[in-house]
């Protein structure tokens, strides 16, 4: 079995329709019952449900690679990781309505809106991407393979300061991660 990664950027000023395969050594796949447990509901008194945290740590690995490239943090923006969270899902209920595991942007231009006008950010991008056969450190892999991919890397590394990650498992384990970044300035109306 092989593990892939699909991954896809883009950016509102320069929208980037390009898709990134890569490909990794081989490692177990999620079982059904894996996925169920990472999809379930957190426990009683944890602050955060368990997808919650995945993103969380999806967003400190990112953070470190911004942190070694000498760029001021990001802070977590709750509503845009909303957003993110409600297009993973989308992308997930797509590949188990037709059995094919696909990435898009479709939407973006709303929540590029939402986050521009609602949350009065100046700019707005996103980075899409999916694994599956993945057993191990999900958040690494993600920001590890978004960093590899230079589309991706150049999203990342641009002038942000806010950011909201989603992420959405389909029962046979695949993961779908949607990144969207936001950059507030004293400009913005």
């Amino acid at each position: 079995m092989r593990i892939f990664t699909f991954i896809l950027p883009i950016v509102v000023v320069s929208v980037l329709s390009s898709c990134s395969n890569i490909s990794t050594s081989p490692k177990p796949t999620f079982t059904s019952t894996q996925a169920a447990k990472i999809n379930a509901p957190a426990e009683a008194g944890a602050p955060e449900g368990k997808l919650e945290i995945l993103e969380r740590r999806i967003a400190a690995r990112v953070e470190l690679y911004r942190k070694n490239a000498g760029l001021k943090p990001m802070n977590y923006h709750s509503r845009m990781a909303t957003l993110a969270r409600k297009h993973s899902d989308k992308l997930k209920n797509k590949f188990i309505k037709r059995g094919k595991r696909e990435l898009n942007h479709d939407g973006f231009g709303s929540r590029a809106n939402k986050i521009v006008l609602d949350y009065s950010m100046s700019r707005a991008a996103e980075n899409v991407a999916l694994i599956y056969g993945q057993n191990g450190d999900v958040a690494a892999t993600f920001s590890r393979n978004w960093m590899n991919s230079p589309k991706h890397k150049k999203n990342i590394l641009k002038k942000w300061n806010y950011t909201g990650i989603g992420v959405s498992i389909a029962p046979d384990g695949t993961i779908y991660a949607t990144q969207l970044f936001g950059l507030k300035t004293d400009f913005t109306f």
